[in-house]
């Protein structure tokens, strides 16, 4: 990602911060899972990730537009925060934007 490199580092390290509400690994199993279903439409993550977080952020992974009231309420339901529930969020959309983005990059240079 040549010129947006330190503009991507920086966003990374703030989303996955230790600032954040949810569990450090929890924001990164996110992270490989939204990553893998963008670059291949599908994810070999064999994952610790509840069913209703894989739910929602394979739906965010594949077109966030289709997310509904019914997903969050299901992680509430879970014992989700809201405050975790938006970690798992910016941490699902901000993979699959970037991951998109290094795919087009790519794309555009002649890789696959």
């Amino acid at each position: 990602m040549h010129r947006f490199a330190d503009y991507v580092a920086s966003l990374l390290a703030t989303v996955s911060g230790s600032a954040g509400r949810s569990d450090a690994r929890l924001r990164a199993a996110v992270r490989t899972r939204v990553t893998e279903i963008v670059e291949t439409g599908q994810t070999s993550s064999s994952s610790d990730i509840a069913p209703d977080v894989i739910a929602y952020t394979d739906t965010i992974a594949r077109g966030a537009f289709r997310v509904t009231d019914e997903h969050v309420d299901r992680l509430r339901r879970a014992g989700f925060s809201d405050d975790q529930i938006f970690d798992v969020t910016v941490n699902a959309a901000v993979s699959a934007g970037l991951s998109r983005l290094d795919r087009a990059l790519r794309l555009l240079h002649g890789g696959n």
